[in-house]
This record gives C-alpha cells, structure tokens and sequence, in this order.
C-alpha cells in the first residue's frame, strides 16, 4: 500500500511534475483514507475466512490432526501465489475438544 511519499515519487517520475502544493494535502488526506479503509476492509476478509475455515472443517468434522495436515498442504500455495488465502490465526474449531 503507497504512502504519500512514494505517490508523489511515482507522480513526478510518470508525468514529469510534482504535485501542485495547494493539492498536496488533498492527496494525502486521500490516500490515508484509502488506506485505513483497505487496512480496515482486510482485516474483515482475513477474520471472514477464518470463520468460514472453521465452519468448513465443523462440516468435514475434522480433526486436529487432519486440520493440521491440510493447513501444511495449502501454506505452500499460498507462498506461491498459487492459492491466494492467506491464513489468520485460526479460532478454534468447536470440535477441539477432541
């Protein structure tokens, strides 16, 4: 995610210009919100797919173990862009109790 310095970087590098002053802090206040928003907006997927981890592995009543193995297949991908979740600290499956 781009702070301000390195928009105004690329804007001076593509267009030949900086950025206006009187522009300048409109930008930023821009891109701030921007990124609290997509900080904000990921952090909901990353506990969105959590939940749905949990709810997958209820279904399959899986165990520990099995969740354990199948976590160590998927990571790999993950590493490689291949598989593109990555995964949150898990919450516990409700069957943990195993």
């Amino acid at each position: 995610m781009p702070n301000f310095a390195a928009f105004r970087a690329e804007v001076k590098k593509v267009f030949k210009a900086d950025i206006p002053l009187a522009d300048r802090s409109d930008w930023e206040d821009s891109i701030n919100r921007d990124r609290a928003e997509t900080l904000r907006l990921s952090a909901e997927i990353t506990q969105a797919e959590a939940r749905i981890e949990s709810i997958v592995y209820d279904l399959f009543d899986l165990t520990e173990d099995e969740i354990a193995l199948l976590d160590a297949a998927v990571q790999p991908l993950c590493r490689q862009n291949l598989f593109p979740v990555q995964h949150a600290a898990r919450q516990q499956p409700s069957h943990a109790a195993r």
